[in-house]
């Protein structure tokens, strides 16, 4: 047992139990260096190894904090280099094959952009974990992690949330939380799922005791004092201070005390460096070489850096005197002792670019050369430029956007050569845009400026304009892009006419490729922002009608924007269908908004606003299975928001909610949709408003969201829209009102006078109504009839005609509640239609008409409980007796519970279920197990029939 450590043992003993059983486990040791945290995690090993436990373990480094995935690949890469090919394709299976690249010989591409790449690679990297586990119980710890990657730490935090259905036990080592602290492993330490142990100083008697054992004598109390003031308390240093103590012959007597007092607050270093000046030279060259080097080096490359032709004794010297250990290459045996080599080795940074050189000529991975090149000082090499672009692009490659950063930002300062500047700005600004970092304008600007000729400029407008527009500054972004097109050969353009999307893969693209991509991306911003669209008014009048069958993407673009655009200005629902469907007929295209899915995007929304619901979700449940595919969590939470928005206007409530809660609970993780998940927002409120589960946590959550998302994306009015419907709710009509109204000014400003957006004008009618504002009800609501009448889609004529039918007076209420009816008995919005019903049966029975009205009550009824949506059922003023038993039983599942059975019932595993949702397999089977219990089956065959009833 170690000294005063049986509190961190027994806890780390029942973490261990806890795993074995089956769950998962997360702890934390978080203590100064030498405290003994290190001994701790062997400890915990050795414990492992003997009860039979696979273990992996990093242990971070300040040299190698730049490797993206260095940590991840140092828990990884042994195991899967040494697997037998089965093994490593059965690891590597399902979504764990996106992170099968990062440990491939090759270097991979870029699988994506922005956050969704980090997030692909952590998709995978969990389900490589979880896969590992199928095979028993695992430990995984990593040591040191204060000095981990930031990639490698966001994967700790990403199996951190989903620890508890994993049998693993995830132990973290790091230095006390600061400041300066990685923000990943600040949340990582604040996690409450985590156990943190923080092992404390040794006390007097523990010093003296060990005093005690080395001197094999009764250490006397003024030396035990001596040390425990020297080292205090810090288990390490006093090791360090007895094995010089030792060197040294001193005895542990209060005479000698003064001694031990002289060594001052340098303790280990002092020590450490004692020992090692009184070994041969050849042992301290070999040390300082291995410090720049890293723990990991080979005693090849130490004793090449060190100029040494036999090595060997040099390391039998440095390993007897317990400086360096040897294990999977050569490394100190703390990091404290190797700080203290290495801050005694002179003109480091000469030794750091001889490393990188050597490194190079050696062939080792560009991230090694990169991290010696990162300690070296600047000294005008274009060789080095040139090996920093390439640890950056292997970092990017990996997803690790913020260690290209790191590197591209150090190339910057060596300098480059001034025909390489502008791309070495132009990849630093592209690194900082899919890092997050706001840097990245200001960088893309002068890579803009300057660029050596329009293909560069158009490659940093194409790059700067997404990033100016996520910054909600869209006209900036449309000013760049019209700038750098004039300086595109327009003619040359023109003439070959390729399609961007057309352009084979790994080759540069054409001047026309270049000018067709900068021109969607021109265009596509009318379709994302308010202020864009106003600005690109003309441009968009006089773009040139494209033809019956597109030739090239921006043809497709023009069809499916065609559309929006008709939908927006309420042109009839069949010209936009007929538009969109021609936009998105001629083969595949990409789906997600932030990798170009302009056309997508357009094209599907404007046929689902179009009511067509078919083709919509077919379009959207294509999107979510590219996206499952590709592990790609913005594409997934973008095409569940719009999806979300389909089956509630379908009236498939738990479809709805199930779409919707999978989108926003992803917003944390990935970002790049937050415009889209205003639609998610919608469904969730209005969902919760027809089923009744209204609280105080969707409220504040929907307030949240409107305050913090960007305004001048498109969709934020469905939030408006929603939180206004939740003050109607809360009983604030007038604050409810007048947002409605802002809603409408909203709409207007982008050209949407389409009620079937967002039918704010019948919402604000029904309100208006309730405030005694009978001719604003009335002007509110007709204006929705004739807009809807225009437009041609059937439930937003129904909708627009039941809100009028409600502010009007009885007779002509009736009638047309009664129309409304009429026209949602012809769509596919059955939440409306049992809507109106309810309303039309309610209207009758308020003039006495009760032989009319109880038909409408009774289907209105029987469809709101068909939908799911409790609390309009209830409106129509029936028993609970009167619910049909057969309709019960879906009501009893939750639409997670409903989703989680339809897919086993088609014959899904749990892992390609929990893979396919991005949730935990134990998530899974939770819901299963609840399934089961309330549909009465036991087995999965049953599931089917059993659903089917329901």
């Amino acid at each position: 047992m170690l000294l005063e450590r049986g509190a961190e043992e027994r806890a780390l003993a029942d973490a261990l139990a806890r795993v074995r059983d089956g769950a998962g486990a997360l702890v934390v040791l978080e203590a100064a260096g030498g405290l003994g945290k290190t001994s701790l995690v062997r400890a915990t090993h050795e414990r492992a190894r003997a009860d039979g436990l696979r273990r992996l373990h990093a242990r971070a480094s300040e040299l190698e904090s730049g490797f993206g995935f260095g940590v991840v690949r140092q828990l990884f890469e042994p195991l899967l280099h040494q697997a037998a090919p089965d093994e490593r394709e059965r690891w590597l299976a399902g979504a764990a094959a996106l992170a099968g690249a990062m440990f491939a010989p090759a270097q991979p591409a870029p699988t994506a952009v922005g956050d969704d790449a980090v997030f692909q690679r952590l998709h995978g990297l969990y389900w490589l974990t979880a896969n590992l586990g199928d095979d028993g119980p695992l430990v995984i710890s990593v040591d040191d992690a204060q000095w981990s990657d930031a990639p490698s730490l966001q994967f700790l935090g990403f199996l951190a949330r989903r620890i508890e259905a994993t049998p693993v036990l995830l132990l973290v080592a790091t230095r006390p939380i600061s400041e300066g602290s990685d923000p990943a492993l600040t949340q990582l330490v604040a996690d409450p799922t985590a156990q943190v142990l923080r092992p404390r100083p040794l006390s007097g008697d523990a010093v003296g005791r060990l005093l005690t054992d080395v001197f094999d004598t009764q250490a006397e109390a003024a030396f035990v004092r001596a040390c425990e003031q020297a080292t205090q308390g810090n288990p390490l240093l006093l090791s360090e201070l007895l094995r010089e103590l030792t060197a040294l012959r001193i005895a542990p007597t209060a005479a000698e005390a003064a001694r031990i007092e002289a060594l001052g607050p340098q303790g280990v270093a002092t020590v450490v460096l004692a020992r090692i000046a009184r070994m041969p030279t050849v042992a301290t060259a070999l040390a300082r070489a291995l410090a720049v080097l890293g723990d990991g080096a080979s005693l090849h490359a130490a004793a090449q850096l060190a100029a040494l032709d036999d090595p060997v004794p040099a390391l039998r010297t440095l390993l007897a005197a317990e400086v360096v250990v040897e294990s999977d290459g050569l490394s100190f045996v703390h990091p404290i002792v190797r700080a203290a080599v290495y801050d005694s080795v002179p003109d480091r940074s000469a030794l750091h670019w001889r490393a990188a050189r050597m490194l190079a000529a050696a062939g080792d991975a560009d991230e090694a050369v990169g991290a010696q090149l990162l300690a070296a000082a600047p000294a005008g090499d274009p060789w080095a430029v040139d090996a920093l672009r390439a640890a950056a692009g292997r970092a990017l490659a990996l997803g690790d956007p913020r260690g290209a950063v790191t590197h591209l930002r150090r190339a910057l300062a060596e300098p480059p050569t001034a025909t390489a500047r502008a791309s070495v700005l132009l990849e630093l600004g592209r690194a900082e845009a899919r890092a997050g970092d706001p840097e990245a304008i200001a960088h893309l600007e002068r890579a803009l400026e300057e660029a050596q000729d329009g293909r560069q400029a158009a490659q940093a407008a194409l790059d700067l304009a997404p990033v100016l527009k996520f910054a909600g500054e869209s006209v900036r972004a449309v000013a760049v892009i019209e700038r750098v097109l004039g300086r595109l050969d327009a003619a040359g353009a023109a003439s070959e006419h390729a399609g961007a999307a057309d352009a084979p893969s790994g080759e540069a693209p054409s001047d026309a490729a270049l000018a067709e991509q900068l021109e969607v991306e021109l265009i596509g911003s009318a379709y994302i922002s308010i202020a864009a669209r106003k600005l690109l008014a003309p441009r968009l009048a006089a773009l040139p009608v494209p033809p019956d069958v597109p030739e090239t993407y921006f043809d497709r673009f023009r069809l499916t924007g065609l559309a929006f655009d008709a939908f927006a200005a309420g042109r009839p629902a069949d010209e936009v269908a007929e538009l969109a469907t021609r936009g998105l007929a001629y083969g595949a295209m990409a789906t997600d908004p932030t990798a170009g899915g302009h056309a997508f995007v357009s094209g599907a929304v404007a046929l689902m606003f179009a009511e067509r619901y078919d083709d919509a979700d077919r379009l959207y449940s294509g999107a979510l299975e590219d996206a499952r595919r590709r592990g790609s969590g913005i594409a997934f939470a973008t095409a569940s928001s719009l999806r979300s928005l389909v089956a509630y206007r379908r009236g498939r409530l738990s479809d709805a909610l199930a779409d919707a809660s999978a989108a926003l609970e992803l917003a944390a993780d990935v970002h790049g949709s937050q415009g889209f998940l205003a639609a998610a927002l919608g469904t969730l409120v209005y969902t919760a408003l027809d089923q009744g589960t209204v609280d105080a946590e969707l409220e504040a959550f929907a307030d949240r969201f409107v305050r913090e998302q960007a305004a001048d994306t498109l969709p934020y009015s469905h939030a408006m829209h929603a939180r206004a419907c939740l003050r109607v709710h809360r009983g604030e009509l007038e604050a409810a009102y007048q947002e409605l109204l802002a809603t409408g000014r909203r709409e207007l400003e982008w050209g949407a006078r389409n009620p079937a957006v967002t039918p704010w004008r019948s919402t604000a009618a029904l309100v208006a109504h309730a405030l005694g504002d009978e001719r604003s009800a009335r002007e509110l609501a007709l204006e929705e009839v004739s807009l809807a009448r225009a437009f041609g889609a059937p439930r937003a004529l129904g909708v627009a005609l039941r809100a009028a039918g409600l502010v009007a007076g009885q007779e002509e209420g009736i009638s047309l509640l009664a129309e409304a009816v009429a026209v949602l008995s012809r769509s596919l919005g059955a939440l409306e239609h049992a809507r109106a019903l309810i309303d039309h049966g309610l209207a009758l029975a308020a003039v006495g008409a009760t032989a009319q009205a109880r038909p409408r009550l009774d289907d209105g009824h029987a469809l709101a409980i068909r939908c799911g949506a409790a609390a309009l059922a209830a409106r129509a003023g029936l028993a609970p007796a009167a619910v049909p038993v057969v309709a019960a039983a879906p009501a009893a599942l939750t639409p997670s519970e409903t989703r989680v059975a339809r897919m086993a019932a088609e014959g899904m595993t749990n892992r390609d279920i929990a893979q396919a949702l991005f949730v935990t397999q134990k998530t899974v089977e939770m819901h299963l197990g609840s399934v089961y219990r309330k549909l009465g089956v036991r087995s999965r065959r049953e599931l089917p029939a059993a659903l089917a009833a329901a």
